[in-house]
């Protein structure tokens, strides 16, 4: 997970993060989301959430990666995220990058869990069915999908194709493959793969027009960018990397897209430039600075995409 690796770069309130701003003639903003409540002081990533976006999933791990868990926030009578619980299908082993299905009826993760009849640590797709407003017990996905060792951050479309990545060796690459009931067809490479960039964590839009993706080597920056790609026909449009209101000198990766497809959400570790403190800061103020979501690891961020189109880029 060396995306995850490269984001751990450098008080509790339930009030909801303000909409992302923009003014006039500038590229929207983005906004830390749920500061102090989903974006708190751990490494936080992944975002989907249900079909009527009242229930949101995520991600938060271990400073050193060694649990990961999928946390499971509702939001209030005002609209605001509440405290995160554990999702009631994790929190004994390592399971991340949760994903609803267009329709909200499966969730797909991945998780390191036995049953896969892999290596111990490599991560195989998980899913379970809504049964009954409740998540039921984890299966694994069947076919040969989970054959290519790790693999990572599946999304599916309202068609049925659902999007991933695999490493091999040192190379990350994005496939597709069709879901039919419990099982997948044989993963299929996406065109745009290259043996000299790193391709990862894809996120497909509901309709299955637009996949955004992190990447590394693609452009001039040293870390990890967020890339778009639009369906044309059958193909790909070239990828080309999000503006810099999005991408930063930093590492941006980790993308959800808001079931009606006008929000991104990414994981990002925007630098706090090291100034003096106001005052001398006693034991306590220092224990509060590593806990909060300033302490440089990564948070999330949400953005209006609802302008994004291959003329825009």
């Amino acid at each position: 997970m060396f995306l995850l690796a490269a984001l751990a770069a450098p008080a509790l309130a339930l009030a909801q993060s303000p909409p992302a701003t923009t003014t006039a003639n500038a590229a929207p903003q983005p906004a830390l989301l749920a500061p102090g409540v989903i974006s708190a002081g751990g490494h936080e990533f992944n975002v989907t959430l249900t079909p009527d976006g009242n229930t949101l999933y995520f991600s938060r791990a271990r400073i050193n990666w060694s649990q990961i868990t999928i946390m499971e926030s509702r939001k209030d009578k005002r609209g605001n995220w509440g405290a995160p619980q554990v999702a009631s299908f994790s929190g004994i082993y390592r399971d991340t990058d949760p994903f609803i299905s267009p329709d909200g009826k499966r969730l797909y993760f991945i998780s390191d869990r036995p049953g896969a009849g892999k290596a111990a640590g490599d991560y195989s797709i998980w899913f379970c069915d809504l049964k009954q407003g409740k998540w039921g017990e984890p299966q694994l996905l069947e076919g040969p999908i989970n054959d290519l060792g790790a693999v990572y951050y599946p999304s599916i479309d309202e068609n049925g194709y659902l999007y991933f990545s695999a490493n091999q060796g040192r190379d990350s690459d994005l496939y597709r493959c069709r879901v039919e009931g419990n099982k997948a067809s044989a993963p299929e490479l996406l065109p745009f793969n290259s043996p000299q960039v790193r391709d990862l964590d894809p996120i497909i839009s509901p309709k299955g027009n637009m996949l955004i993706f992190s990447s590394v080597g693609r452009g001039n920056t040293p870390g990890s960018d967020l890339y778009v790609s639009f369906k044309q026909g059958e193909g790909w449009s070239e990828p080309k990397a999000l503006g810099a209101n999005i991408n930063t000198p930093g590492n941006e990766g980790q993308a959800g897209i808001s079931p009606d497809a006008r929000t991104l959400y990414f994981t990002t570790a925007r630098l706090v430039e090291p100034a003096p403190r106001a005052t001398r800061a006693d034991a306590r103020k220092v224990e509060s600075e590593l806990l909060s979501h300033e302490n440089g690891l990564g948070n999330i961020y949400f953005v209006d995409i609802s302008g994004l189109s291959p003329d825009t880029l």
